[in-house]
């Protein structure tokens, strides 16, 4: 099956795993390749930073002939990994917990699940269309994504006029993930105990201590921890247990799963969230997205096995520390996108105040000045390099002083 468009929504991305997708499959499932990516601002900072070698750069100048790569801004972490494709007809989407890395897509242990519309035109699942508006929510997309996704919701009406499915659980939002997963869960049974599948926890494990509270009943975690420690003064209660993942040595286990046992099934909530503060109890620090899903008890041991945790591991507790106080800043300016038009380069920051000038970085690896022909309200134009420029920076005595953006 071949698509149109792709939009792809992922916490950190790896350049050279992005080319290798490309290559040995994105290219063939779309005509023409027409990808969009949305990653979180510092993770794709790191990505176009950690190497700027002439074959890095390089590397950088094919994916611009096939992608957009963008930033999105939250006030913790951009957090979801979504893959969104649609042909003339059909859509089809990917959840996972696996990020577009060389771990998350070669060999980490992670969840992955997809819907499919076939006949998008006629009949779109409600878990696609929470999916479309979730997605259409961020504003980080380049101006061409954004397009695309508007084009979409022309060709297929039923994205906009159709009701979402509650199946799909999302913050930002009104109510925490954990609030949101109470709400999706039986009435009229008996909770057994619950079982948490999570590679980190925040340092408190107030995530964990939430649910224990809430629900009262036994709560397992199992995680691939190496060591477990909770800056916090008192003790959780003897019906919460920690496990480690058996793992195979090779992989490293990274989904997220919360499985609510009843009797005879278990309702489960997978997708992006870890068991930590910003992840299930916050209402606006991270970007996340959860599938609820019912499941046999014979499902749940095909997924997870007979020996997917050791013994049960002691909970050492530790000092709390201060974790009101903010990381001292390292950049004086947050560049949200930067797109090429024409002669110029558009370059939008999250400030209007900013000390130093912007510079760009040329498909030969040379590092530039660039001319600003005007700067308006947290806007910048500048002359565009006749070179190729591939990556844009605000540079201010020698330091680099806002994150690198890939130019779309």
């Amino acid at each position: 099956k071949r698509y149109e468009m792709a939009f792809w929504a992922t916490y950190s991305v790896d350049i050279e795993t992005l080319i290798f997708l490309l290559k040995m499959d994105l290219k063939e499932r779309l005509e023409p390749c027409n990808l969009h990516l949305l990653c979180d601002h510092s993770k794709l900072d790191e990505a176009v930073t950690k190497n700027q070698s002439k074959s890095t750069i390089s590397n950088l100048q094919y994916l611009q002939s096939y992608c957009t790569i963008s930033p999105q801004v939250e006030k913790g972490s951009f957090h979801p990994k979504i893959l969104f494709m649609a042909s003339e007809d059909s859509i089809l989407t990917f959840i996972s917990s696996a990020n577009t890395t060389k771990g998350g897509i070669l060999s980490n242990q992670d969840l992955i699940g997809s819907f499919s519309s076939p006949n998008a035109k006629d009949e779109i699942s409600g878990e696609i269309i929470a999916i479309y508006r979730y997605l259409r929510s961020f504003s980080g997309w380049s101006v061409s994504a954004l397009k695309d996704l508007d084009a979409m919701a022309g060709n297929f009406p039923l994205l906009l006029a159709a009701d979402v499915s509650t199946s799909i659980l999302t913050i930002p939002g009104q109510d925490s993930l954990l609030d949101q997963m109470q709400q999706g869960l039986p009435a009229d049974h008996t909770l057994q105990k619950i079982n948490i599948y999570t590679p980190f926890l925040d340092s408190r494990y107030e995530a964990v201590y939430k649910v224990s509270e809430r629900f009262e009943v036994p709560v397992d975690v199992i995680s691939p921890q190496k060591t477990f420690i909770a800056e916090r003064t008192s003790k959780l209660t003897d019906d919460v247990r920690f496990f480690k993942t058996a793992g195979n040595g090779k992989s490293t286990f990274h989904a997220k799963c919360y499985e609510f046992r009843y009797d005879d099934e278990s309702i489960v909530f997978w997708g992006s969230a870890n068991c930590s503060y910003s992840g299930i109890l916050s209402t606006d620090r991270n970007a996340e997205i959860l599938v609820r899903s019912k499941l046999s008890l014979d499902d749940i041991k095909s997924l997870w096995g007979d020996d997917i945790v050791d013994p049960s591991c002691e909970v050492q507790y530790a000092k709390v520390t201060d974790v009101d106080s903010e990381p001292e800043a390292i950049r004086n300016v947050t560049l949200l996108s930067a797109v090429v038009e024409g002669e110029l380069i558009r370059i939008a920051l999250d400030s209007s105040e900013y000390a130093g000038h912007p510079v760009a970085v040329l498909s030969n690896a040379e590092i530039v000045s660039l001319e600003v022909k005007s700067f308006g309200s947290s806007e910048l134009l500048v002359v565009c390099p006749t070179h190729n420029p591939v990556i844009v920076y605000i540079e201010d005595e020698g330091e680099v002083v806002s994150n690198k953006l890939f130019l779309n």
